[in-house]
């Protein structure tokens, strides 16, 4: 759904904040491509990282990054991470599943299978955020057709 939520996003929405403080679609972008990469990194394999890395790890919140990428360029770390992850997922096994990753998460869970339970709805909360400022910056919904 990120990918049909940025693809056909201008600039000047993607900055659009519905109140001083409040996110933009820029920034959940952002914040959902680290998020996707900590997913992955859940994972056996090596440690995947995207070119935002550091512009993200530095801020606290949205007003703490002074000039954002544009989100073609947030979508195709999105797509590189989205491979990664796509490979990962396939090769996990139920004993896999199972191994915990060394953190409670908040639906109660430190298996690998709860954390990617939590971190999935972590995303469609935040796509669904992303989908209302769309909206609100005049856009329309995410098109579920191309």
């Amino acid at each position: 759904l990120l990918r049909r939520a940025l693809h056909d996003l201008p600039e000047e929405a993607a900055l659009f904040r519905v109140a001083p403080g409040s996110n933009h679609v820029a920034f959940l972008a952002l914040h959902l491509l680290d998020a996707r990469a900590w997913m992955a990194n859940l994972m056996a394999g090596s440690t995947l990282t995207h070119d935002f890395a550091p512009l993200v790890d530095a801020a606290r919140g949205v007003d703490d990054i002074e000039a954002y990428p544009p989100v073609g360029e947030i979508l195709d770390g999105w797509e590189t991470i989205s491979d990664a992850l796509e490979t990962r997922l396939a090769a996990q096994t139920g004993e896999s599943l199972a191994i915990d990753v060394g953190h409670e998460y908040p639906n109660g869970r430190s298996d690998l299978q709860g954390a990617l339970g939590f971190l999935l709805h972590h995303e469609s909360y935040h796509i669904g955020q992303v989908n209302l400022l769309r909206r609100a910056a005049g856009v329309g919904p995410i098109g579920f057709t191309e």
